[in-house]
């Protein structure tokens, strides 16, 4: 019976083929632990995925009810500490995989014919991942939620000509309120996830497409290495180990250092002083830059640090695989000169 349900499935679907094509994919043989990194991050976007949709279950976007919902979820909800854990600390591992993902695509020379397409697509999903970052952030609505995600988006602001614009649709009104929570809960559960998730099945069909970068090789002997072992078990059983490491991770972190919550939201408490997440901290700091006693990015020159170096970064990422025009993989050796 179970034979003859799989011989219907497998005539109707193809899905013996597809398998098998997953599965036996054919590797260099130096692959190895640096590149699961990739799998890492889509295990983790898997897990903010899943316990989203379990938060959502009980959260409710309004001003007056938020803070409170999410305390239900924590103290009151079967396993609700659990799935607030994992979605709170996943989203910091998540960016931390992430970039070492990129780092490790950057000092391979992964980046460079004939994987620039691959790259582009990657550069956006991080992107896109800051976004899952800072549109999440206002969600708990406590005094940091609150705060941070006002400095946040006073430097949207700070964009010419258009910066106030753009500050007004995101709050849906003059200040931060009820119209924000609303636009950054529906930007963060339906715009950003219909974004990333074509952009994660074109990113694994460039990949498949142009296959892993064999290391140490240059891209003229990429056709020479040969390609001895397959995705499945060699490859597969280190992607299942990292994703073990995380998920084990996940579990111990809220219990070690707990879910960090604070009083609800307070817009008349001026005196708080807001701090944004690890991740967002480096362009928190920008704003405050000294040489000497001249604040370098004060006053009228506050879009430098808070708007353009970071929209030049951007820039300077996607760029990256058209700048670099040597044929040389080696980090070492990148050069516009050639």
């Amino acid at each position: 019976m179970r034979q003859r349900f799989w011989g219907w499935l497998d005539d109707r679907s193809g899905i013996q083929a597809m398998l098998h094509a997953l599965l036996y994919e054919r590797l260099p043989r130096k692959i190895g632990w640096l590149h699961v990194l990739g799998s890492g991050a889509l295990f983790l976007f898997t897990v903010q995925v899943l316990t989203g949709m379990l938060l959502a279950m009980n959260y409710v976007p309004s001003t007056s009810e938020a803070y409170e919902s999410v305390q239900y979820i924590t103290k009151e909800v079967p396993f609700g500490k659990i799935v607030r854990g994992f979605h709170y600390w996943g989203a910091s591992l998540m960016v931390i995989v992430v970039v070492l993902h990129m780092l490790r695509v950057f000092v391979m020379g992964a980046y460079k014919k004939p994987r620039e397409l691959t790259w582009l697509v990657g550069v956006m999903l991080f992107v896109l991942t800051l976004g899952f970052a800072f549109t999440g952030y206002l969600l708990p609505y406590d005094q940091k939620a609150y705060w941070a995600t006002k400095v946040g988006v006073s430097f949207v602001g700070y964009v010419p000509f258009i910066g106030e614009h753009l500050k007004h649709i995101l709050y849906g009104g003059e200040e931060l309120g009820a119209p924000t929570l609303t636009r950054f809960y529906a930007i963060h559960v339906l715009l950003l996830p219909l974004l990333t998730i074509p952009l994660i099945a074109i990113h694994l069909m460039l990949m498949r497409r142009k296959g892993e970068m064999p290391p140490g090789a240059e891209a003229d002997e990429e056709s020479h290495v040969e390609k001895p072992i397959t995705f499945y078990p060699h490859q597969l059983l280190k992607d299942l180990v990292f994703a073990g490491v995380l998920l084990i991770l996940l579990f111990l972190l809220p219990f070690v250092w707990g879910v960090h919550t604070e009083p609800p939201a307070d817009p008349t408490d001026t005196t708080y002083l807001p701090r944004p997440e690890w991740y967002f901290l480096p362009l928190f700091q920008l704003e405050k830059v000294q040489i000497g006693k001249v604040v370098l990015f004060g006053g009228a020159r506050v879009w430098l640090g808070t708007v353009l170096i970071p929209a030049l970064f951007v820039l300077l990422l996607f760029a990256l695989p058209f700048l670099d025009r040597s044929p040389s993989r080696y980090w070492a050796r990148v050069s516009c000169l050639h």
